[in-house]
C-alpha cells in the first residue's frame, strides 16, 4: 500500500506542485537531513558512526520513492528505535543511584548543532546530565527524592511504550513529510488518521462525546468536559477519569484500552450521532 502511495505522491509532486521539483539527489540528501531531524533533532539517540553508516541513504531517497523500494524508511526508523530504547533503558537504570545535586555540571540543552556522540562513554554522559535535569527541575518543585524517581520512571517507561506502538503509517508518514519538507516547508502529507482528524477540525463537526483526552501512564485520562456535550449532560463522566473500557451500542463487547495509543482510543470512542457508547471509567 505504501510502496504504491509513495509512487503516486512522487508523481502529483512533480506534475502538479508549483516548484515542479527534480526527484535527483540534491532533494534526496535534503529529505535525508529532514527525516534525520524528525527523528533526533537533539542529537541526543545516533552515535556519530551510525550517521556515517546512515549516510548511505542520502542519494537514495528519490530513487525509493520512485520506485517503491522504501525499505530505506523503515532501516532508518529501525535503527533510531533501537537507539532510543538503549537511551530510556540507561535512563531508568539512573534513577536508581542517588542523585548527587552538588556537583558542578553543565548540561547542554540544546545539541541541535552540536556533533554527534562519538561514542558509548559519550552519549552516557550526556544522559546522565539530562536525568539529572529532568530530577532537579522536580527538587525545585519541591518533590521528595523518592517522588522524582516515581514521576521519572513513569515518565521514561512511557516514552518507551509510546515508541513501541508507532505503526507502520507513522513511519511513512515520517518519510513522506521529509520530502515534502524538502520540496516546500508548507506541504505536509497526512496519514489516514491525520487527514481525518484535519476534517474534523476544519468542518467543526464532530460525532464524540465531547471530552478532550490525554495519554497519562497507562491510561486515556479526560482532561475537560465540554459543555452540554454528551458526557456532560450525562452527569458520569468528570475531568481527570481514566478510561479503561470502550463498547459501541447498548450490548457491544467491552474493550479493554489500558495501555493503547490515544489516538486509538478516540476511534474507538467516536461514533454516529446519536448512537450509543459506554465506557468504563475509574
Amino acid at each position: 500500500k505504501f510502496r504504491e502511495t509513495g509512487r503516486v505522491i512522487s508523481f502529483l509532486l512533480m506534475q502538479s506542485h508549483y516548484e515542479h521539483p527534480d526527484f535527483d539527489d540534491e532533494l534526496s540528501k535534503e529529505a535525508f537531513n529532514q527525516f534525520l531531524k524528525a527523528l533526533d533533532p537533539n542529537r541526543s539517540y545516533f552515535y556519530q558512526n551510525d550517521i556515517e553508516q546512515l549516510n548511505d541513504y542520502q542519494t537514495l531517497f528519490d530513487d525509493a520513492l520512485r520506485t517503491g523500494r522504501i525499505e530505506l524508511a523503515y532501516d532508518f526508523f529501525a535503527l533510531f528505535e533501537e537507539r532510543f530504547r538503549e537511551r530510556y533503558l540507561f535512563a531508568l537504570e539512573q534513577l536508581e543511584k542517588p542523585f548527587d545535586f552538588n556537583s558542578e555540571n553543565e548540561f547542554e540543552y540544546d545539541r541541535r548543532e552540536s556533533p554527534w556522540p562519538k561514542d558509548e562513554k559519550e552519549m552516557n554522559d550526556i544522559w546522565k546530565k539530562r536525568v539529572l535535569n529532568d530530577a532537579l527541575n522536580l527538587k525545585l518543585a519541591e518533590q521528595t527524592d523518592q517522588q522524582i524517581k516515581d514521576k521519572l520512571s513513569k515518565r521514561y517507561e512511557s516514552a518507551i511504550r509510546r515508541l513501541s506502538q508507532t505503526k507502520s503509517e507513522d513511519v511513512f508518514g515520517y518519510f513522506m513529510n521529509s520530502v515534502s519538507a524538502a520540496i516546500d516547508p508548507h506541504t505536509n502529507y497526512y496519514t489516514p488518521r491525520q487527514f481525518e482528524n484535519f476534517t474534523i477540525n476544519m468542518s467543526l463537526k464532530l460525532q464524540g462525546i465531547g471530552a478532550v483526552l490525554t495519554q497519562e501512564d497507562m491510561f486515556t485520562k479526560i482532561v475537560s468536559i465540554v459543555n452540554k456535550g454528551p458526557a456532560d449532560k450525562s452527569g458520569q463522566v468528570h475531568p481527570n477519569d481514566k478510561i479503561i473500557g470502550v463498547a459501541q451500542g447498548e450490548k457491544g463487547e467491552m474493550v479493554d484500552v489500558i495501555g493503547w495509543r490515544n489516538d486509538d482510543v478516540v476511534d474507538l470512542i467516536r461514533g454516529e450521532a446519536g448512537s450509543i457508547v459506554r465506557l468504563q471509567i475509574i
